[in-house]
């Protein structure tokens, strides 16, 4: 049961991929609400998980039964007769979840593919954009930031954990050898890099929030001042005497505030500045002091990984496994390539000489992956691998040296 509610993490990530486009298709065609195009996205996603916990003969049924739902849904609730294109939601929804049935009999460790990460982090920046330039109809897109926003979330909270799935699993042969530490260490990180990922989002937002309580903090000050200066006001009307004034003579209009008044109005106002002041300082202080303890405790957890997964352990992985190489091998061929004999000095003598023999190991295709550094290389640079590779002893410079002359 837990390995099938697993499964539905390759739905709920695809949904979150693909809800820019729909909400975007959608409201480029009619002024709908933006969740009347969520409802295709929700379905799509909840049949997908439903699948993922069928068998293997029903999970095709099933299916159907979940496009059926979809074009349901479009005939009843899409104003297609207005716009007849908006059909390509529910098809493009149910043709998606027909090509997500085969992901509920792949076995454990079976990722999706990192173009799907990759895309999804190119629509959503497409679809900020696109939001942003469309200055008809604004009203329309205005309302698609909430719905954006939120898959967004889901996006980078699924796709965050897939990498670090891939890296346990590029890192390790068998996924069941990951020590139980490890991947909730690794999982304690993703969620801190998603924290303060989001945090750093949310800036702009407590900027206004500040701003909206100086606002008010002003307006209750003015308001208190405003009541102290209706107390030294006088009751009695500001006029002439009544038996020898002029009975038609209208009274004086009422004096300005007085000089007490105005004092206490200024008064106010640098007290309440101050402590506005006062208060972000100490806001500021206390988040400082909070973000030290957490960059801290964060240190110490890195250096705990680490000490718990030493360089040497991972190399030796990383150079004897075949799982999980074919996902970036363009990338990492790439990188490898272009590194040259000026990047190799800046390296440490024992880094010299396995990057060296790594280069070589490309440059000469016949060498099977069977044959070890005694196998391919003379009797002296083969031993100053093997030391450099598998021994803690001291590599000098002068190793190194020999090493790529020979």
């Amino acid at each position: 049961m837990r390995a099938k509610m697993f499964k539905c993490r390759f739905p709920i990530l695809m949904a979150s991929v693909i809800a820019p486009v729909v909400l975007l298709t959608g409201a480029f065609q009619a002024d709908n609400s933006p969740w009347l195009w969520m409802l295709f996205v929700a379905l799509y996603a909840v049949f997908g998980c439903v699948c993922m916990f069928i068998p293997g003969k029903w999970r095709l049924p099933a299916g159907l039964i979940g496009c059926a739902a979809q074009i349901a849904a479009g005939w009843y609730f899409l104003p297609w007769r207005e716009a007849w294109p908006l059909w390509i939601i529910p098809v493009s929804c149910s043709v998606l979840l027909l090509f997500t049935l085969p992901m509920g009999g792949w076995e454990r460790g079976h990722e999706l593919n990192p173009a799907w990460p990759i895309t999804g982090l190119l629509i959503h920046l497409i679809a900020q954009m696109l939001m942003n330039l469309q200055m008809a109809r604004r009203e329309v897109f205005d309302a698609l930031y909430l719905p954006v926003f939120l898959s967004f979330l889901i996006y980078l909270v699924f796709s965050l954990m897939m990498q670090n799935r891939i890296s346990l699993l590029g890192a390790m042969p068998d996924a069941a050898g990951v020590p139980l530490s490890i991947r909730r260490r690794n999982k304690i990180l993703v969620w801190i890099t998603l924290s303060l990922t989001l945090l750093l989002s949310l800036i702009p937002a407590f900027a206004k929030a500040l701003q909206w309580l100086w606002v008010k903090v002003k307006e209750i000050v003015i308001a208190f001042v405003r009541w102290l200066m209706s107390l030294t006001k006088s009751d009695m009307p500001v006029g002439g005497g009544g038996e020898t004034g002029d009975a038609g003579m209208p009274l004086m209009e009422a004096g300005e505030p007085s000089l007490f008044a105005m004092i206490m109005e200024k008064i106010m106002l640098v007290v309440a500045g101050t402590l506005a002041i006062l208060l972000t300082v100490w806001v500021l202080r206390f988040l400082w002091k909070k973000l030290k303890k957490l960059a801290v405790w964060l240190m110490q957890r890195l250096r705990s990984y680490a000490q718990s997964a030493s360089e040497d352990y991972v190399d030796e992985l990383e150079d004897t496994r075949s799982q999980g190489e074919e996902r970036f091998a363009f990338a990492r061929d790439w990188f490898k390539k272009h590194l040259s004999e000026r990047d190799l000095k800046g390296l440490p003598p024992r880094e010299q000489i396995r990057k060296r023999y790594g280069i070589l190991r490309r440059r000469h295709p016949e060498w099977t992956d069977s044959q070890t550094a005694r196998d391919t290389l003379n009797e002296a640079p083969a031993e100053l691998y093997e030391r450099a590779r598998y021994s803690s002893h001291e590599i000098t410079e002068a190793d190194a040296e020999t090493f790529l002359k020979s």
